[in-house]
C-alpha cells in the first residue's frame, strides 16, 4: 500500500515539474520514505526465508511419484469413490 503512495507521489512530482515541489526538504523526505521501504522489504524477505527454512525447505520442491493404477485395485477404487460421492 505504501509503495503505491510512493509511486503516485513520484509520478506527481515528475509530471508537475514544479520547482517548489522538488525542494531539498521534499527530496529528503522522499529519500527517507524510500529508504524505510527498502529496509522493510529486506526485513520481510528475511522473515519469509527464516520461516521457509524452519518448515524444512531446502531449495527444491519434493514431488510424490505417481504409480499407475493396477487392474486389481480398480474395482476397490471405484467402489470407494462411489461411496464417498465422487462423480
Amino acid at each position: 500500500m505504501s509503495g503505491d503512495v510512493m509511486k503516485k507521489t513520484l509520478l506527481m512530482l515528475i509530471m508537475n515539474k514544479c520547482p517548489q515541489r522538488l525542494s531539498s526538504r521534499g527530496l529528503r523526505s522522499f529519500s527517507t520514505l524510500a529508504g524505510a521501504l527498502i529496509i522493510k522489504a529486506f526485513d520481510h524477505s528475511e522473515r519469509a526465508t527464516v520461516a521457509m527454512i524452519q518448515r524444512g525447505y531446502e531449495g527444491n520442491i519434493l514431488l510424490l511419484k505417481q504409480k499407475p493404477l493396477k487392474l486389481p485395485g480398480l474395482p476397490v477404487s471405484t467402489v470407494f469413490m462411489i461411496s464417498i460421492g465422487v462423480r
